[in-house]
């Protein structure tokens, strides 16, 4: 496999770290990163105009306003992921605080009802496979989560994609088998409203043991 390639644009021999691939082919682009860059600056500021309405209209397609509509939405959720990582110990506080209140209990037992209609769907002979299968995969009951196994009565039925952003996810099966798991009621709650991919993002330390 080849370690090195020329730029055919400044003509240096360069790693091919220093170069995009190719989806289709799999293969490095012509330019290095560097050139690849000048150039697409260069094309877009000697066609800005052109460019800026072609952009114009796409927005206005409904494949436009599709994707510009998931790209804010992912970008929300990010915001909203880094705001919850490096303020993790004043919201805390500030939860447990409101929890000891009257509209912090009213709001919990809200919550609690929306949450058992949402799970309306759900029913034994799935939660027990999802044990069953657990216990067979890893010879004793194992959090999904941080893979240690679990004692009784700390376990929880984890959804791996939660059930409140269930609409970004239409394809997928909320209740389904394939979307469940068990975890630590600690974990469950530690892991909130975040994907079991936004989870391991957070905390890959956990896919190493």
């Amino acid at each position: 496999m080849k370690t090195e390639k020329l730029c055919t644009k400044c003509n240096n021999v360069k790693a091919i770290n220093d170069f995009y691939i190719n989806r289709k082919s799999g293969c490095a682009v012509a330019y290095c990163k560097v050139c690849m860059s000048a150039y697409y600056s260069e094309l877009y500021r000697n066609n800005r105009q052109r460019i800026d309405n072609r952009v114009a209209r796409w927005r206005h397609t409904d494949l436009g306003k599709e994707c510009v509509k998931m790209f804010n939405i992912t970008q929300l959720h990010k915001s909203k992921l880094r705001y919850r990582i490096d303020h993790k110990d004043n919201i805390y506080q500030y939860k447990r605080l409101w929890n000891q209140t009257f509209r912090g209990k009213m709001s919990r037992k809200a919550a609690d009802h929306r949450r058992r209609l949402l799970e309306a769907g759900l029913d034994l002979e799935t939660v027990q496979r999802v044990y069953e299968d657990n216990v067979k995969k890893y010879g004793t009951l194992t959090c999904c989560l941080c893979f240690d196994s679990v004692a009784f009565g700390e376990d929880s039925l984890e959804h791996l994609i939660p059930l409140v952003r269930r609409e970004e996810f239409p394809n997928v099966d909320i209740n389904g088998y394939d979307n469940l798991g068990v975890s630590h009621r600690t974990c469950n709650s530690k892991k909130g409203i975040l994907t079991i991919d936004e989870w391991f993002e957070l905390h890959s330390e956990h896919l190493f043991k």
